[in-house]
Formats: structure tokens, C-alpha cells, sequence
């Protein structure tokens, strides 16, 4: 959650600094739009609260680290109503021990009104 701490220790000092992490599933969803092309490279990741938590790297793929083993995240790649998407998920109880869970699902594009 907070990648970084700035502190000033003296000459031979040890300082032990602590981040708080996230915790939850390992998830890895490659993503594609209806139209099967890939969600585009560096896309944020939202989850429900509008909170990045992850970006789609090569090949449409998001890694995400989720709390919930089901749930709609939402992936943006420009500020336009249609440079977005949503995608809902769900981790199979089976793969829930795996420390990678791989996912696949569609990015479903908003409906034009």
C-alpha cells in the first residue's frame, strides 16, 4: 500500500521501517474485450472503490492482489466513457490454495447509449 518512507539516520545507525502490505489472493486475469482484442498495456486496475490496485501488463494480463475471491473489478486506460471496462471474477475453490491463481474473463465495454 505505501511503497516508500523517507527517514534521515545518522552515520552506522540500523532503522527498522515498517509498510503496511495488502493481503489476499494472488490473481493473475487475462484480460480481453468482446471483440477479443487485449485490454491495452498499462491500463489501471480498480477494484469497487474506485482504488487502483493493480495494472494490465503485456498480453492482458492483470495482477492483482484481492481480499475477496470474487467480485467486479474495473480496468481504464484514458479518461472517455469508452476507454474502460468492467470484468467480474471468481477464484474456484479448488485453485483458492494455489499461490498464483490465473484467471481468464471478458471485459465487458459500457453500453452506448
Amino acid at each position: 500500500e505505501d511503497g516508500q518512507r523517507r527517514i534521515a539516520p545518522y552515520a552506522g545507525a540500523t532503522v527498522k521501517v515498517t509498510f503496511k502490505t495488502r493481503h489476499g489472493d494472488a490473481l493473475l486475469i487475462r484480460a480481453h474485450v468482446p471483440n477479443g482484442e487485449q485490454v491495452p498495456l498499462g491500463a489501471d486496475v480498480l477494484d469497487a472503490q474506485d482504488k487502483v490496485i493493480g495494472m494490465v501488463g503485456q498480453g492482458g494480463q492483470a495482477y492483482v492482489r484481492s481480499e475477496s475471491r470474487a467480485g467486479r473489478l474495473t480496468l481504464r486506460w484514458g479518461d472517455g466513457l469508452n476507454e474502460r471496462c468492467t470484468l467480474d471474477y471468481a477464484v474456484d475453490p479448488q485453485a483458492a490454495s494455489q499461490p498464483l491463481i490465473q484467471l481468464e474473463s471478458e471485459c465487458r465495454l459500457p453500453v452506448k447509449q
